[in-house]
């Protein structure tokens, strides 16, 4: 047999006040001469300590340190809010919205349309986004679509999520909005009864169905004719364009 000296070296945690605990520990029986239960090694006078008492001890040390680490992880985040609100206040962001759900994305290529200077339709005006309602954010409506692509596709085109035209290139930007659980076929279809028109089509959705989007546009036979953006394509996109304008806000 072999025996091994390991130096032990101890972690204090937290203190806790005798005066807390003196009155609930029952292996201090002498409750006026208590400093004589703690000499020696073990202490005790070498007796083993009561289970209630060392749970009693190592409950209010874990509360103890638990409240330090809570007020330190307050202070923390306290920190980082005021250092987020004050980089989304030079990047002109604080409206972004913080839930990527469909009409959301729509708002945040409704918003990019806008600041691009485009006509900008939405297939519908009663969504809302952080109670921003997406119709008051269009500046076009089905009379607009009539005015520059005509009545033959004014069904499909109007069906379209979110729809910008530029005056000077007479070209649309067609947006189709794929939710998770949407079928991506249907978005494609109504992307491809617009073809007539000269327009750009994209299919906006989460990056892990961009496989699933290239699958559906093989199947239709349109390859090539339709793109995909990436939710998080969409964020860049507006939150590039509202730092360009808002660095160039005061000029």
């Amino acid at each position: 047999m072999y025996f091994w000296r390991v130096r032990l070296e101890s972690v204090v945690l937290d203190e806790v006040g005798l005066g807390e605990l003196l009155p609930r520990l029952s292996f201090i029986e002498d409750k006026g001469k208590c400093g004589v239960y703690f000499r020696g090694v073990p202490a005790n006078l070498k007796k083993p300590l009561p289970a209630g008492d060392a749970e009693l001890i190592v409950s209010c040390l874990g509360r103890r340190v638990s409240e330090g680490v809570g007020e330190e992880l307050r202070r923390k985040v306290a920190g980082l809010e005021e250092r987020v609100s004050r980089l989304e206040g030079l990047l002109g962001v604080r409206d972004l919205p913080l839930s990527l759900n469909r009409e959301c994305v729509e708002f945040m290529l409704i918003s990019v349309g806008r600041m691009l200077g485009f006509c900008v339709y939405t297939a519908d005006s009663s969504k809302r986004c952080n109670n921003v309602r997406l119709g008051d954010l269009a500046n076009m409506s089905r009379v607009g679509l009539i005015k520059f692509a005509g009545s033959t596709v004014l069904d499909s085109l109007s069906r379209i999520d979110v729809v910008w035209y530029d005056p000077e290139s007479k070209c649309f930007y067609a947006f189709e909005v794929v939710a998770r659980g949407e079928e991506m076929r249907g978005a494609l279809e109504r992307l491809t009864d617009i073809r007539i028109l000269k327009v750009k089509p994209y299919v906006v959705s989460f990056e892990d169905r961009r496989s699933e989007f290239e699958k559906a546009l093989g199947c239709l036979g349109v390859r090539g004719s339709c793109k995909f953006l990436s939710v998080d394509d969409v964020v860049r996109m507006y939150i590039f364009t509202r730092l360009c304008r808002h660095s160039t806000e005061s000029l």
